[in-house]
């Protein structure tokens, strides 16, 4: 779910849960040094990619397939939600159902990254920075379940869950913590 012009200029401030997998190092797209540079503000601003405003576009049409697949109502994740203790690492969420406590993760992935959606065995798979995302947001709102509704390509779609794992969402944030009072 895009996020607003307000909630983009507070996250110069935050650590949003899909920063936490770059500076874990976990992230195909960014490094630590690139959310480094980013919150310093020494990185120049970026234009979204085709593959990003794609993504965007798509997001609510994938929602609805979901919410047709399930029968169930999704609310936009519009707040912030912010850690308890640490509250500069944040997360917006893109749905939560309104039925069953589940928060619904929407992804697009293009012919070019579909690739890693399967193991070697090409079975399905979430990729680490997602898995990680999803955890974040899990541990924020304490909604622990949590659905990616996938869009892969034009009409291949997958839904895969995320399993809550406590023990390691404190070592993560506990590893963010550590790597945001170091710097880089």
């Amino acid at each position: 779910m895009p996020i607003s012009k307000k909630q983009l200029e507070a996250r110069k401030h935050q650590l949003g849960a899909s920063d936490i997998p770059a500076i874990l190092g976990l992230s195909r797209f960014r490094t630590p040094m690139d959310i480094y540079l980013d919150k310093t503000g020494i990185s120049l601003p970026s234009e979204p990619t085709d593959s990003q405003l794609w993504g965007n576009l798509l997001e609510p049409a994938v929602a609805q397939f979901y919410t047709i697949k399930h029968e169930l109502v999704l609310k936009p994740g519009l707040q912030t939600v912010y850690h308890e203790k640490y509250n500069f690492i944040v997360g917006h969420v893109d749905y939560i159902c309104e039925q069953i406590p589940r928060i619904v993760e929407i992804k697009t992935s293009g012919l070019a990254t579909m690739k890693d959606w399967v193991d070697e065995n090409n079975t399905s798979q979430i990729p680490q920075e997602y898995q990680v995302q999803c955890l974040m947001y899990m541990g924020l709102t304490g909604i622990y379940e949590c659905d990616i509704a996938v869009l892969k390509g034009i009409r291949d779609y997958e839904e895969l869950p995320v399993q809550w794992d406590e023990d390691l969402y404190n070592e993560i944030i506990e590893i963010a913590q550590l790597k945001i009072s170091s710097n880089p």
